[in-house]
């Protein structure tokens, strides 16, 4: 009775920690992985919901590939198994491992693979974990599963939503490209199908070969504009790469050209662009004559795929300072992610740029950026009210982000400490933006560096916003010291309600894995949400 207890105790405060144990068990070790496997799927849960970065999905997953099984625990093994995400597969693929009729186990593993067709963690590792016993006779049944999504995408459905996709091609690996090309591709002028397309795309961005680059170009041919990712992926770095371009031919070049645009996948274009230009000078005459006919960013985009200088790519931004702003708006400002470009004594043109006060082509525009120069602003407080007075989610959330990493890497100390003076000002009515979404990419700062009246911010008033965590951490998590943590945090936490108490386990677990510590135990963790926090 009481090694009984001393396990649920165990369980109840570091399931992780059981889990790991197990394998050292000599006796009752049965009944201990029963009652763990019934434990894993009551846990996760709520383990997600407290931890919005996986850190304890991601954990059980990997105590769970290495915990010992038998068949015993098939029953167990099977309802996590039909639950989602990486935790749900990797007890499918340790389902596997115990089931003695492999064939049947195949079986079992491919429906359901197609069970969570939209699942992409749960297929990914599935796909991955299982491409081993796959082999060609089971072509066929793979080319119905993707089959199985044609009706979907028909009525709507976006292929790429579909983790069965991933699934599938990350089984078909292992087999040889032309069998599995052959397999998928429809003969002659026949169209392809979504499904196909998508899964033999995913297939060939597994390969560095000439075959695959060759593949991915017919499929551009017939008529497959995501091809054009697929090529550059299959191709590679640029530089010392023994992949030819050798069966590209001008009119190739005109639709490539053409094909650059706003969408997606066409933005890949111009990174196809840049590599055919490399080894195969001869079709820069072509991008440079199509360049004096486009304007503003589609210009910009067509004379750095010409690898034209860098100045003159820059220059045809410029012209950009020229434009209104519906104007502005009405250029294809994705293909800006895809001119990457030095700026480095250009840094007053971009700041003029960022000022025009665009916040999606000012996004963009960032993400493009690969080298620049100190920047100094003399007016922290405009860049901030800029910000706070943008109203779209998905612009504010972009630019922030960008914004973000943009102060970190390139302000001058100066610029860095005004943004740190701002948050330390009583009153600032930019606390909150600068604890949320820009001072929280810096890993200079602690808890020391904030003043009275930040910490009483960050104590206090912060919890009861319950923010969501960005994908940078909190500003908690990665400043507490810990002495902070003990003297502070942990004494507030053990008295705090809701929605404070599920802010602060946030914070305490990143904390802990920074420190290498733990904070909390487990039942701190399992507490019941309130219905606000199950959203």
């Amino acid at each position: 009775a009481y090694a009984s207890s001393f396990i649920d105790e165990v369980i109840s405060t570091d399931l992780i920690l059981a889990m790991r144990a197990i394998k050292y068990l000599e006796a009752d070790r049965q009944q201990v992985v029963d009652r763990v496997l019934a434990e894993i799927p009551k846990r996760t849960d709520i383990l997600k919901k407290s931890d919005p970065e996986f850190v304890a999905d991601w954990e059980i997953e990997r105590a769970l590939e290495d915990m010992p099984v038998t068949t015993a625990d098939e029953g167990r093994l099977r309802v996590i198994a039909n639950t989602n995400g990486r935790v749900a597969a990797a007890a499918a693929l340790r389902l596997f491992t115990v089931l003695p009729d492999k064939e049947l186990a195949k079986k079992e593993m491919l429906a359901l693979l197609s069970n969570h067709r939209k699942d992409y963690n749960y297929c990914s590792k599935l796909g991955k974990g299982l491409r081993h016993c796959i082999c060609e006779e089971d072509l066929s049944e793979l080319a119905a599963l993707a089959d199985s999504i044609d009706d979907e995408t028909a009525k709507g459905d976006d292929v790429s939503g579909f983790g069965l996709v991933e699934g599938v091609s990350s089984l078909l690996k292992n087999l040889n490209l032309k069998t599995v090309s052959a397999f998928f591709l429809p003969m002659a002028d026949e169209k392809i199908s979504a499904a196909r397309a998508a899964v033999l795309s995913g297939v060939l961005r597994r390969w560095h070969t000439q075959e695959a680059l060759d593949l991915s170009l017919l499929l551009f041919r017939k008529g497959l504009e995501s091809a054009l990712a697929t090529m550059c992926l299959v191709y590679g770095p640029r530089g010392d790469n023994e992949l030819s371009w050798g069966r590209v031919d001008k009119e190739d070049v005109r639709r490539i050209i053409t094909s650059i645009d706003e969408r997606e996948a066409n933005a890949w274009a111009i990174d196809v662009l840049l590599a055919i230009c490399e080894t195969r000078p001869e079709f820069i005459g072509l991008l440079l004559h199509k360049a004096e006919e486009e304007r503003g960013i589609r210009r910009a985009a067509v004379l750095y795929a010409a690898r034209a200088d860098r100045s003159v790519v820059i220059s045809a931004l410029e012209d950009l300072l020229e434009v209104g702003d519906e104007a502005l708006s009405a250029e294809p400002l994705k293909l800006l992610s895809r001119i990457s470009l030095d700026w480095r004594g250009h840094e007053g043109l971009l700041l003029r740029l960022l000022r025009m006060r665009h916040a999606k082509f000012a996004w963009r525009l960032l993400e493009g950026v690969d080298q620049l120069g100190e920047v100094e602003l003399h007016d922290v407080e405009w860049w901030l009210a800029w910000l706070s007075d943008i109203e779209e989610p998905e612009e504010h959330w972009w630019l922030t982000h960008r914004l973000a990493g943009f102060f970190t890497q390139y302000l001058t100390a100066s610029t860095r400490r005004a943004l740190l003076g701002e948050f330390n000002r009583k009153g600032s009515k930019y606390r909150l933006l600068l604890a949320t979404r820009i001072l929280v990419t810096r890993r200079d700062l602690t808890t020391d560096d904030f003043s009275d009246d930040a910490i009483a911010f960050l104590l206090s008033e912060l919890p009861k916003l319950a923010p969501r965590i960005s994908l940078d951490g909190d500003l908690l998590g990665r400043t507490a010291t810990e002495s902070f943590v003990a003297e502070r945090m942990l004494p507030i936490f053990a008295s705090s309600k809701e929605p404070a108490r599920t802010y602060f386990k946030r914070v305490l677990r990143e904390t802990a894995r920074r420190h290498g510590r733990r904070y909390l135990s487990d039942r701190d963790l399992m507490e019941q949400l309130t219905p606000g926090d199950s959203s």
